[in-house]
């Protein structure tokens, strides 16, 4: 999914307008489980990335591979207690201080109602774990 600011998917040197955005490196991964044990994927052929989202009692697991982006993960879900990603704890606080800056942290919207995962993934392997 894009992000709420983007204008177009047009690659930005072929841009002639001002002040229009473009997704860049930044991905929004958007799950709403309606039930446990949930799987959900996706793969971008063009780019050569791919994405699997599991759901068990623990919490859920992301796991991938995609070249360096921004992503933010949002779970229409309650908040959780811990996010690690490549098995470091990321910080809790406000979604809008994470949402347009490059700083990893998690945060819950009780206004969208949904639990939402901020990281510069640096490229390569995905691992990211939200625990309950």
């Amino acid at each position: 999914m894009l992000p709420d600011d983007v204008d177009t998917l047009v690659p930005p040197e072929q841009i002639t307008v001002p002040d229009i955005v473009t997704p860049g490196d930044r991905l929004r991964l958007v799950l709403f489980p309606q039930t446990r044990d949930v799987v959900a994927s996706a793969k971008l052929d063009y780019e050569k990335a791919s994405f699997l989202i599991r759901e068990d009692k623990k919490g859920y697991t992301l796991e991938g591979e995609s070249k360096r982006r921004r992503i933010e993960l949002a779970l229409s879900a309650p908040p959780f207690r811990e996010v690690r990603s490549d098995g470091k704890a990321l910080p809790f606080g406000v979604c809008e201080d994470y949402r347009w800056t490059e700083t990893d942290g998690a945060c819950y919207d009780a206004e969208k109602r949904t639990f939402n995962v901020f990281i510069n993934h640096p490229g390569g392997e995905i691992d990211v774990k939200i625990l309950r």
